[in-house]
This record gives structure tokens, sequence and C-alpha cells, in this order.
């Protein structure tokens, strides 16, 4: 004996096949919007974990720069440099300071020629 099926138990088995596609597919979406929700989060925690860690870093030097600041030997040096201080009997030496970058800038005044700038070097070798 051999079964027929009908028009309408191949339209009812469409339409449950299209239903369980539709729920296989609703559940993938469910869990794939939980999937990235999660490591985007993951992500964040990690920059916060970088963040943090660098934070610390920064304190420890911090507290180092603020132990070396406090230091009688520090607090002199700065007296000395900053505020022209000295002990009684000492006799303070002031040097002028030196401008590597422009030795006419000594303020002794040179009368040595200024170099033109790169660009006017070009400019006076191709025109000049």
């Amino acid at each position: 004996m051999e079964k027929t099926r009908g028009k309408g138990s191949r339209f009812f088995f469409f339409i449950f096949r299209l239903g369980i596609l539709a729920l296989f597919a609703l559940i993938l979406f469910a869990n794939g919007k939980k999937w990235y929700d999660r490591r985007e989060q993951s992500k964040e925690i990690r920059a916060m974990q970088e963040e943090i860690v660098r934070l610390k870093k920064e304190g420890e030097r911090g507290q180092l720069l603020l132990e070396q600041l406090k230091s009688p030997f520090t607090i002199e040096r700065e007296g000395r440099e900053k505020l022209g201080a000295k002990k009684p009997g000492e006799t303070v030496v002031l040097f002028p300071r030196f401008d590597t970058d422009n030795p006419n800038a000594t303020g002794g005044g040179s009368d040595a020629k200024q170099s033109p700038p790169f660009f006017g070097k070009w400019f006076q070798y191709f025109f000049h």
C-alpha cells in the first residue's frame, strides 16, 4: 500500500520546515548578539586593565619623584639653583649659559654673520 501525499500535507510540511528554519535563525541571532556583546565587553575590560597597569606605573613614578623631592639634598639643590640661596661663608659663582643651538646667544654680541635658513641656502645656491 503506497501512501500518497496530498497538496495539503505538502504545504503543512513546507510550513513546518519553514517554521523550524525561522526558529533556528532566531536562536542563532539571539546567541550571536550575546556573543558580540561579550566580545565587546572583553575588549573594554582588557583596555581598562591596561589603563590600570599604566596608571599604577605612573603612580609609582610619581611616588619616587615625590620621595626624591623630599630629600634634604634635593631641597638644598633646588634652593641654590632656583632661588640663589647659599650657605654662610660661601661664594657663589655664576656662569653665563651657553646655548648649543645658537652660539651667538651667549650674550657676548658676536659680529659673526648669521647663516641663512636652510631654504635660503638653496635659494642662494640656485639663483645667485
